[in-house]
């Protein structure tokens, strides 16, 4: 069975907050399994659910994470990617990599995400 659990980025401004997404005193706030079961608001924006994959690094992909890596090369010629990793309505679930495998997203590193790192989806 697929773990479901959310990440958001804290109102407190101190990083993210991992577990349980939960709507209490009209904010969402997420229960956090690593700090003793405390709930934090978050912003709403921000929050991403994991989809149950790890990068190559054993790292867990949540949406709106950007991931990269190649998709394979020939002669020595690379075909390098990257992507943000959203939920797909018309699939019903997550737009991963997916070249001849279930999964293929352990070929790939977990860049940063779409919050963090606007940067790094920008083309030269």
């Amino acid at each position: 069975m697929r773990e479901i659990k959310f990440r958001g980025k804290r109102l407190d401004g101190k990083g993210w907050a991992f577990g349980h997404l939960v709507k209490m005193w009209g904010e969402w706030h997420i229960i956090d399994w690593n700090d003793k079961n405390t709930a934090y608001p978050v912003d709403p924006d921000t929050v991403g659910q994991y989809t149950g994959l790890k990068d190559k690094n054993g790292r867990e992909i949540y949406e709106g994470d950007i991931i990269g890596g190649s998709n394979g090369s020939i002669n020595g010629w690379e075909w390098p990617f990257k992507s943000e990793i959203k939920w797909n309505d018309e699939e019903c679930g997550f737009n991963t990599p997916n070249w001849g495998y279930m999964d293929s997203t352990h070929y790939y590193n977990v860049l940063g995400n779409i919050y963090d790192n606007p940067d790094l989806l920008k083309t030269e």
